[in-house]
């Protein structure tokens, strides 16, 4: 089976590589600083903060931060934390924001389906097109640099709540769930389909409830995907999540941030970073190098034809299935 699908994959290359990418992996990054989480008492950060600039978005949109007096996060990008006060955040080491419509040669089978389902439409296309979308990658690593394996946090989406409510404290149940996840499991946030859970922030010191959680399998590595849309269906956050789950691999990630110059230096180092993995968290990594690439042929995507459409969403879902099938042998 491995064979075939080998064969196939290499078969449909020939036939729709040669996108030049050049222009997106080579715009140099931009350093945003820490983003923090500021209140009287408390102060926590996310960590040192780089975007590499592939997107298409104007820069006074790209970057909006959340003027909320809780916490300064960006915008309707979800974080990563343990409910608590104060409210602690694993660090982000890198984002990459795009253009909504990059998504649609990369969005798993299962997300796509629950979207077309949730909004009633069968053109994806349509829907990244006519609402407010946010889209990005985020790479995370660490809270506090402590080993985040066999261990559970919260998805928050309180920043995503403010981007459509425009309020300072709101109470809204927003639908959300995780999608096409390696080496992560959900507890009571909906997997690869979605389901509402109550977001509120409510004071100046304090945002809740206690949900939305996601469980760190043991593994060095994990990823997966986000997803939310407001009641109203205007608004609407996808997320592919790469996570970095022990200190030494913090580490090996904070230097590849720092030390690239562009998108392409980074994918360049993650390739390298794959000799030093386990067979699993290798293939792992593997796969969030496919899922960027096809991001990145999402910006020409929309110009080509409808065969050329069908057989790059194709290649992306046996190119991983083709992953997780190594990842189940191995």
């Amino acid at each position: 089976m491995k064979k075939k699908l080998s064969i196939l994959l290499l078969l449909f290359s020939v036939e729709i590589n040669g996108i030049d990418k050049n222009d997106l992996l080579q715009k140099p990054k931009q350093q945003i600083g820490n983003i923090t989480w500021d209140r009287t008492t408390h102060q926590t950060a996310e960590g040192q903060l780089y975007e590499f600039q592939v997107n298409l978005i104007p820069g006074e949109d790209r970057i909006n931060l959340a003027q909320m007096p809780l916490f300064s996060l960006l915008t309707g990008i979800p974080a990563i934390g343990i409910y608590g006060t104060p409210y602690n955040f694993r660090e982000r080491h890198a984002l990459i924001r795009v253009d909504p419509l990059f998504l649609i040669a990369a969005l798993p089978a299962t997300l796509s389906q629950a979207l077309k389902k949730a909004f009633n439409m069968q053109d994806l296309e349509n829907i990244l097109k006519n609402k407010t979308v946010f889209a990005q990658i985020i790479i995370n690593g660490l809270l506090n640099n402590q080993d985040a394996r066999n261990k559970s946090y919260n998805m928050v989406f309180h920043p995503f709540g403010y981007a459509f409510t425009k309020q300072q404290f709101f109470n809204d149940n927003i639908p959300m769930g995780i999608f096409d996840s390696n080496s992560l499991r959900t507890a009571d946030i909906a997997s690869n389909t979605f389901s509402a859970l109550n977001v509120n922030a409510h004071t100046p010191q304090d945002i809740s409830p206690n949900n939305a959680k996601i469980h760190v399998e043991n593994r060095e590595l994990s990823t997966f995907w986000s997803a939310a849309y407001s009641l109203n269906k205007q608004y609407l956050a996808l997320t592919y999540h790469i996570l970095v789950n022990t200190p030494q691999q913090q580490q090996a990630l904070a230097q590849k941030t720092q030390a690239a110059n562009n998108l392409g230096d980074l994918l360049t180092s993650f390739a390298l970073w794959k000799d030093s993995l386990s067979p699993i968290d290798a293939l792992i990594i593997q796969d969030a190098i496919d899922t960027i690439d096809a991001i990145l042929d999402g910006s020409e995507y929309l110009e080509q034809g409808e065969l050329v459409k069908t057989l790059k969403k194709l290649t992306r879902e046996l190119k991983g299935l083709h992953n997780k099938l190594n990842v189940f042998t191995a």
